[in-house]
């Protein structure tokens, strides 16, 4: 029986690679069970960006060499994992990509963990499709985790709508149940019943809260109360910070969560990159807390 063929991650590194840096692509290459491959000589370059699983690259020092293999790999859709010590100075391309910066002073566990969840997602978008205007980003299977944060959210919601409708609209019940009766009674109120139209008009303008809280709350936080209490994130598909207008759109988007019985939601079951239908369409991607 033929023994199956071990995955491959191609090391780009400079001559003169810092310690730490290649103590740690040895620790990611064994915690992966990849073997590490090194480039080829001459015309048989290529070759070796083409035939490698993965491409582990370190930018320190915007080595041209480096910098030009790293956009080979790009440009044959290799999956390219980067790393440098300093964000500073990188070129606009490579910025635009999501780099890891080493620290050597500690373990890089993060660094670990990212790469853990780079491999176990089957989907990637290579920066060859900037002239799309689109980034790379890979996406991770949350959605055990964002329906438990959903539940959150709705639960907030909820608690504080029902204390607003019992403060405003107590209808001199006694008990807590005779009050949720009577608010019930008063939504089903017909024409003149002004218990009723007041219900009702709190009941719209907190629609129009929940949408302002959801786009808010992505927008000045990266996540709404209940993704941060789960350690996810909203993030743009280059992990950029969302735009006000994408956060904005993201939450009118949930409508459509809404209309359909939650079927867009759960498209981020195997949607690419794990998407529901108002990420894929605001352009945005929720990921872990340590993924950007």
């Amino acid at each position: 029986m033929q023994e199956a063929r071990k995955k491959t991650c191609l090391v780009l590194a400079p001559r003169s690679q810092i310690a730490s840096h290649a103590a740690l692509f040895e620790r990611m290459a064994q915690a992966q069970g990849l073997e590490r491959t090194q480039m080829a000589a001459g015309n048989d370059r290529a070759k070796s960006i083409l035939q490698a699983d993965l491409v582990l690259a370190d930018v320190s020092g915007n080595e041209p060499e480096i910098l030009y293999y790293v956009g080979v790999a790009h440009t044959f859709g290799k999956r390219v994992f980067l790393v440098s010590d300093t964000l500073d100075g990188l070129p606009f391309d490579i910025a635009s990509s999501r780099v890891w910066l080493v620290d050597a002073t500690s373990d890089n566990r993060d660094i670990l963990q990212a790469m853990e969840q780079f491999l176990s997602v089957p989907y990637a978008i290579g920066p060859v499709r900037i002239f799309l205007g689109k980034f790379a980003f890979f996406g991770e299977n949350l959605i055990k985790w964002r329906f438990f944060a959903f539940l959150l959210d709705a639960l907030l919601m909820l608690l504080l709508l029902g204390l607003v409708l019992l403060l405003v609209v107590h209808g001199g019940q006694a008990t807590l149940m005779g009050r949720v009766d009577f608010l019930l009674q008063s939504l089903r109120g017909g024409p003149g019943d002004t218990t009723g139209e007041l219900v009702q008009t709190i009941v719209i303008f907190a629609g129009y809260a929940v949408v302002a809280y959801f786009a808010l709350s992505t927008w000045l936080l990266r996540a709404t109360f209940g993704q941060y209490a789960m350690g996810l994130r909203v993030v743009q598909t280059d992990y950029r910070r969302a735009t006000f207008g994408q956060c904005a759109g993201r939450a009118a988007l949930l409508v459509v969560v809404l209309i359909t019985w939650g079927a867009a939601f759960l498209w981020a079951i195997r949607g690419p990159g794990y998407r529901a239908a108002h990420d894929a369409l605001s352009g945005t991607i929720v990921v872990r807390r340590h993924a950007f």
